[in-house]
């Protein structure tokens, strides 16, 4: 059963005001399920995330991005941005394995939040939305990212909000949403080195969808806010 789309589909609001309060009763369960699942999980850390752990504390440290202290800087990493959020609750001489699966469990909130904007936008079909949002919480793959300590669940929230902000851009232009999606992209290039590769599939699929005037002026909103600071 399809729900009827709202009068201002661009808001998000509007969006998620269309869902019945049984809707909200299931979401609220599969909500319920990831907090579950994060529990189940939350004492497991993998070996990988130390790496990031200890060139955190060498950077907040002020010795840079050293594997060993006075050797000459090794990028034995593949998460710049990650690492560089992790060296500022270093700085403030947080435990780095709870800081991590802190911001992996946030970032697996956001996601959950936005998928469901992103399936009423594109489908408005709560079954649908049920099933996406399950095959999120459910799998032991979600739980253990986000216990882990790697960025993967972080790199995750950023894909997804590149892709929900690239909807928002295409249903309606907005110069300051094309800044922050550039910075989004940016970001997803500085997490992971795939990132970049996802970062041009999004902005190809922008400009191709997005109206024929707007092209340029969107290109150029790219070119200033995301290769400049890259």
């Amino acid at each position: 059963m399809k729900s009827a789309r709202p009068s201002n589909p661009q808001a998000p609001g509007a969006l998620f005001r269309e869902l019945s309060a049984p809707d909200l009763i299931v979401i609220g369960a599969l909500f319920v399920l990831l907090l579950v699942h994060a529990h189940m999980g939350w004492m497991t850390t993998k070996d990988d995330a130390f790496i990031t752990f200890r060139y955190a504390r060498h950077l907040a440290g002020g010795h840079g991005l050293v594997w060993n202290i006075g050797e000459a800087p090794v990028e034995g990493y593949t998460n710049f941005l990650f690492l560089v959020i992790m060296s500022v609750f270093s700085l403030f001489k947080a435990d780095l394995v709870a800081a991590a699966k802190i911001v992996n469990l946030l970032s697996a909130f956001a996601v959950f939040f936005m998928l469901i904007e992103i399936f009423q936008r594109i489908y408005r079909d709560r079954y649908l939305l049920f099933f996406g949002l399950f095959l999120f919480v459910f799998p032991f793959f979600t739980s253990a990212q986000i216990a882990g300590g790697l960025e993967t669940m972080f790199y995750a929230m950023l894909v997804t909000l590149g892709g929900l902000l690239l909807l928002r851009q295409i249903e309606a232009y907005r110069g300051k949403r094309q800044a922050a999606l550039a910075f989004v992209l940016l970001a997803m290039g500085l997490t992971r080195p795939e990132g970049v590769l996802a970062a041009a599939a999004i902005m190809l699929l922008e400009l191709s969808l997005i109206e024929r005037q707007r092209r340029a002026r969107c290109l150029g909103a790219l070119a200033l806010w995301y290769l400049a600071p890259a």
